[in-house]
């Protein structure tokens, strides 16, 4: 599968309620090694944060923005956060997909397979979460804010909180056509033909 990098379906601005976060996390690779130096304030001369590459693990995809770092290899998704103390991992099943999607913003992170929708989520205490693709479910697009994320499929809409930990969810009627989606700094809007969905980062 082609994966797709960067600003995707990306549609930031600034908010009232969240500020930009400044890019606070240096994330590269050494050797056998992941490295990302957490350089927040309050973290005198800087937090470093090492984790072990498997052997013959090869990194593919590497990126930090704001408070977020994400590192994809062809065995697992790696990520940390501003403040956090180590690296978090999942492994990629035997039968899951490469990631075809992975964007960042200020706060959150998204990365997207065949079977798994996975976040990060920087300010809340379980950081790293993931919620299943159904078998015949369809991930149609997604949208990344500074402070939140939405998936959409044929069959429900995946909101996503810098906030608050987890995938929270809203089925979708079967033909109820979904019209317009944007993701905002703290919030996203989903325009259906019969409905109009709000999903708030602050609150979820």
């Amino acid at each position: 599968y082609e994966i797709t990098y960067g600003d995707w379906s990306s549609d930031v601005c600034s908010s009232d309620l969240q500020f930009p976060v400044l890019d606070s996390i240096e994330v590269f690779t050494r050797g056998d090694q992941v490295i990302a130096v957490d350089g927040g304030v309050g973290f005198i001369g800087g937090t470093t944060k090492i984790e072990r590459l498997d052997r013959g693990e090869n990194v593919e995809y590497i990126e930090a923005r704001g408070a977020v770092a994400l590192v994809i290899t062809d065995e697992r998704v790696l990520a940390t956060t501003l403040g956090s103390p180590r690296w978090m991992w999942t492994y990629l099943g035997v039968h899951e997909s490469p990631p075809r999607a992975v964007a960042l913003g200020d706060r959150v992170a998204l990365v997207l397979t065949d079977q798994r929708a996975i976040g990060l989520s920087a300010q809340t205490r379980k950081k790293f979460f993931a919620i299943d693709i159904g078998p015949n479910e369809n991930v149609q697009d997604g949208f990344v804010g500074d402070s939140v994320a939405v998936v959409v499929t044929d069959r429900r809409l995946l909101g996503m909180s810098a906030f608050l930990p987890g995938f929270f969810e809203q089925q979708v009627g079967i033909h109820d056509r979904i019209e317009f989606v944007s993701a905002r700094s703290d919030f996203a809007t989903v325009s259906t033909r019969q409905n109009l969905f709000v999903f708030q980062a602050p609150t979820a």
